[in-house]
């Protein structure tokens, strides 16, 4: 079975299905927040490990999401 892109739907549905007794976090409301790119301020919602268990996801992550996909993110060295 192939994996799908992480286009970050699922972080909606999770949020949307499911509540948090962690975080506090009713149906609609993230667990958190994150930045996406912090150089641009872009923040979106995330989710903690027990609110996705609890919304059915098994928490496999394909191999290909662990790598960059462009050499400009990349760290640059110091000299």
């Amino acid at each position: 079975m192939s994996q799908k892109h992480n286009s970050g739907e699922h972080i909606d549905d999770i949020v949307n299905r499911t509540a948090c007794d962690k975080h506090d976090a009713v149906k609609g409301i993230a667990c958190f927040y994150i930045y996406y790119d912090s150089r641009k301020g872009d923040i979106g919602p995330a989710v903690c490990d027990i609110r996705v268990k609890k919304a059915g996801f098994n928490g496999k992550i394909h191999p290909s999401s662990l790598s960059r996909s462009s050499k400009t993110n990349e760290p640059k060295t110091r000299r």
